[in-house]
């Protein structure tokens, strides 16, 4: 865990919240954004790229299947692989 300290206009938090009138609920409240915000980048980041749902993975699947078969492609050789 790390801490870091960042300036915020009092005003303009009010602004966003009228809630927001003392530190102590500034600070409880941009925690509350920063977890938000970090557990939403992590969530991301677990999505790996190009990934598919099934049924576009199938599709793919499908298309390589019938270009194998009609010769537009070839397969490696497990041992190349």
């Amino acid at each position: 865990m790390c801490t870091v300290n960042i300036k915020v206009d009092d005003a303009t938090m009010r602004r966003i919240n009228p809630n927001l009138t003392n530190r102590e609920m500034i600070n409880k409240w941009l925690q509350q954004k920063v977890d938000a915000m970090i557990e939403s980048y992590s969530n991301d980041a677990a999505t790996p790229p190009l990934s598919y749902e099934r049924s576009e993975m199938m599709a793919v699947c499908d298309q390589r299947m019938d270009d194998i078969i009609s010769g537009r492609s070839s397969t490696i050789p497990n041992e190349e692989g």
